[in-house]
């Protein structure tokens, strides 16, 4: 087929042959311009119209011309030849028919066809000969054969672009495949430390749950030791307080004792005094009784013995003041052993104070130590639960990174068979 028919032309433009006979001329006519024109090799008869009958072929009259007698016959008016008895049918074509329009009426007309009649409105304009329908089918055997060609040349241009894309795009497949099947091997090999890793945190969450479960026993435990420590610090408290009162009550007694003490060596003395009064007072009468004579001599006895007495009374009087004198040293000493009990006691009394308010503080900070380890201890069992979570997960991505390298080794599997595929389309594409 002719590549550009706008470009080539159409039926009008290659008429060769304008010659015609009317149908009711007479078939010497015919002959004649055969005759008048070697070249000529078909010529159109028309009707009164100018609308195409048939035509008469140069080999026909050739051959009825070279026949023995045949053109006396020919020119013979009782031979009664006539152009219908010549005439075959024609095959017709418009005026405007494409290049390609013309090949298919060529190809369609009837065996033995010298050309073509070119019609418009149905009337004859003249006729294409077979050369020049030849030379038409030749220019469409070339154009179609060079529009092949060129079609062939892309064909193989754009092959061999699409066989090197497809080359490159199978050769980054399979490096895109080997990638994958790299980082699937590398991530399979994380995800198995990362599961060790986490069943060592498992592992060591579960023995610090247990740890924290131990110490939140011991914890409660110090809790209620605390608690009665607390309550014991509060009964010695109690104690101590009595402790004061009645050290400060003895205090007190104590320097009653003392007072007393005093008052009784202030006797003493006196008793003493009174004792040296009374020997004095029996000497005088001793002497009063030795100047008298006979007379005093029971009043000598009466004066000796009141001396004995006052003697005695001194005596007495001493040892008393004595055992006074050592009972107030005992009496000052116990009061002195008094004070600093007394200041040991309120000294007893501010540290049994503070350290009642340590250990209520103390009890305070154990039972919030013990409610933050039992905290620890929840929170340290939902690690646990979290690091059995993530095992898992961490076992999927194991699988996922297996899966992976599978789909790595599919896809280089693949890549191959497209690029074989490829190849064998080229050659095909190329064969044709």
């Amino acid at each position: 087929m002719l590549g550009n028919d706008e470009r080539i032309g159409r039926a009008a433009d290659w008429i060769g042959e304008r010659r015609m006979l009317r149908v009711d001329q007479p078939l010497p006519a015919a002959a004649e311009m055969f005759r008048s024109c070697p070249a000529l090799r078909m010529l159109v008869v028309v009707d009164a119209d100018n609308r195409p009958v048939g035509a008469i072929y140069d080999s026909d009259m050739r051959a009825l011309l070279y026949s023995p007698y045949g053109y006396s016959l020919l020119c013979n008016p009782s031979f009664g030849a006539t152009l219908e008895s010549m005439m075959r049918p024609v095959a017709l074509v418009e005026a405007d028919a494409t290049p390609s329009a013309v090949l298919a009426a060529f190809a369609d007309a009837p065996p033995g066809c010298e050309g073509l009649v070119v019609v418009r409105d149905g009337r004859v304009l003249g006729a294409i000969g077979q050369p020049t329908l030849l030379r038409l089918v030749a220019e469409s055997d070339a154009a179609e054969a060079r529009r092949r060609s060129a079609r062939a040349d892309r064909i193989d241009a754009a092959s061999r672009c699409f066989q090197a894309d497809a080359r490159n795009l199978a050769r980054q497949l399979t490096e895109a495949s080997d990638q994958v099947a790299t980082v699937s091997g590398r991530m399979a090999v994380r995800a198995e430390d990362i599961g060790r890793g986490i069943a060592e945190v498992a592992s060591a969450s579960d023995q610090a749950a247990q740890a924290m479960r131990l110490v939140a026993d011991r914890g409660d435990q110090l809790a209620g030791a605390l608690a009665t420590v607390e309550a014991r610090t509060g009964d010695t408290h109690g104690a101590t307080c009595a402790a004061v009162r009645l050290a400060a009550d003895g205090a007190e007694e104590v320097e009653s004792l003392r007072l007393a003490a005093g008052a009784i060596e202030a006797a003493v003395n006196e008793i003493e005094e009174i004792a040296r009064h009374t020997g004095t007072l029996s000497l005088n009468a001793s002497i009063e009784a030795a100047r008298a004579g006979a007379a005093g001599v029971g009043f000598a006895v009466v004066a000796g013995e009141v001396k004995a007495l006052a003697a005695k009374t001194r005596a007495a009087a001493r040892t008393i003041h004595d055992r006074v004198a050592q009972i107030g040293t005992a009496v000052g000493g116990v009061y002195d052993v008094q004070s600093g009990l007394g200041a040991a006691v309120g000294t007893v009394e501010t540290l049994s104070g503070a350290v009642e308010d340590a250990l209520r503080a103390q009890t305070v900070a154990g039972r919030d130590i013990s409610v933050t380890v039992h905290e620890v201890g929840t929170a340290t069992r939902a690690i646990g639960d979290h690091a059995i979570h993530i095992q898992g997960g961490t076992r999927a991505a194991r699988d996922d990174a297996a899966l992976m390298r599978d789909l790595a080794d599919t896809l280089v599997v693949r890549a191959r068979s497209l690029e074989d595929q490829l190849g064998q389309l080229v050659d095909a594409l190329r064969a044709a």
